[in-house]
């Protein structure tokens, strides 16, 4: 019997795009498939053709980047999932990712930044950034922070233009980012989007990170390194969604029932110098902030911190409160949830080891407090940090 033939498109895709590929090659190579990788013309080609031949039981694996290329992706007469963004469109299985979870874990990442003002800088570029802003937004103003959003839309033509140009209508952004009250976070749903936002700053003289913190949607290290300081990006698990639309594929392609979206949410922030500052003038509670992010997951105790600040412990929880939005015993599970999603990467960890390391007292201490937060057992969040909706 032949090998599985399962087609990818596009060809030879970059940053995000490759560590997808990875996990789609990882679990390629766990069941012996005969990956063919399409160029533009075939993939045209075959959708003209109303089909590609199936080999093995096979089907292929798109990453569209406009409607037409989804489009074309379900005339090929063979089993198909999308890794695509483009969620109204349902005439295919898709994986992705939650956008509206990614505007949310940036505007928390903020607001435990200390800052209560936000910006949003809208790119039609990305097909989610409606989404992004409809999280981002909603978080914001739960928590009783301002947020405005720059529209790029009619005024950026993003892929035309070079970095090494004059921005156009730059006095536009500086004016809506100077009108922001500082000290502001800025999310970017694309890096180039982050690199006009440093170039303005840069001309208003505003600091980042003490007056302006920035964090951009991918962690692309052109981008993101390339500037001083470096960028903050949103942590995801781009390989794992690789390796998810695979298996979705292989359920489909043996006629398992499969969901129509699969959502993955990120894992937090890659905290790097653009967001590495904590806005408060409290004195002691930028110290006791500073005790508990480093000794949370050693032992440290909210009395402890409490006496380091120099207050009882009810003041510092109304400190606490005003400035990064939770009591300091909840800023000491955060910090230890964190560490144990960090430590879960690593499969070669039991649950004991990540709740020893990560400051709780036994392997269901970790799991009680985890589900709680997470709303996934440690184990279900290991095996894959996304959520299957509709």
């Amino acid at each position: 019997m032949d090998k599985r033939r399962v087609y990818l498109y596009p060809q030879y895709p970059s940053g995000v795009g490759a560590q997808i590929y990875e996990g789609i090659y990882r679990f390629a190579n766990e069941q012996r498939w005969n990956l063919v990788q399409l160029n533009a013309d075939l993939y045209k080609q075959a959708a003209q053709r109303n089909g590609l031949r199936r080999v093995g039981g096979g089907g292929l694996l798109v990453c569209p980047s406009t409607r037409e290329e989804l489009v074309d992706a379900a005339q090929m007469r063979l089993p198909c999932v999308a890794i695509s963004d483009r969620q109204q469109e349902r005439f295919l299985p898709q994986v992705g990712l939650d956008h509206r979870a990614c505007g949310r874990v940036v505007a928390e990442h903020l607001r435990q930044l200390g800052i209560k003002s936000l910006g949003f800088l809208h790119s039609f570029l990305s097909l989610g950034t409606s989404r992004c802003w409809s999280g981002f937004r909603q978080y914001a103003r739960s928590a009783g922070m301002s947020v405005s959003r720059f529209s790029a839309a009619g005024r950026y033509p993003f892929r035309k233009v070079s970095l090494t140009r004059t921005l156009p209508n730059e006095q536009e952004m500086c004016n809506w980012l100077a009108s922001l009250p500082k000290p502001c976070g800025i999310y970017s749903s694309t890096c180039i989007g982050g690199i006009w936002i440093h170039q303005c700053c840069q001309t208003l003289s505003l600091s980042i990170p003490e007056t302006v913190s920035l964090i951009v949607q991918k962690d692309d290290p052109v981008f993101c390194q390339s500037t001083h300081p470096p960028l903050s990006a949103l942590r995801v698990d781009y390989v794992g969604l690789g390796y998810q639309s695979a298996q979705t594929l292989s359920s489909l392609c043996d006629r398992r029932p499969v969901k129509k979206l699969s959502l993955f949410v990120p894992e937090g922030v890659i905290a790097r110098q653009s967001t590495d500052v904590l806005h408060t003038t409290i004195p002691g509670v930028a110290d006791a902030i500073a005790y508990i992010r480093a000794e949370a997951c050693r032992g440290a105790s909210a009395s402890q911190a409490a006496r380091l600040a120099g207050y009882c412990r009810r003041n510092l929880d109304r400190h606490f409160q005003e400035v990064i939005g939770h009591t300091v015993f909840e800023e000491i599970q955060r910090v230890r949830i964190a560490r144990a999603q960090e430590l879960l990467r690593n499969p070669s960890l039991t649950l004991d080891t990540v709740a020893e390391q990560s400051g709780f007292c036994s392997a269901s201490h970790l799991s009680r407090t985890f589900s709680a937060a997470v709303g996934l057992t440690p184990g279900a969040w290991r095996n894959g940090s996304y959520s299957n909706d509709l």
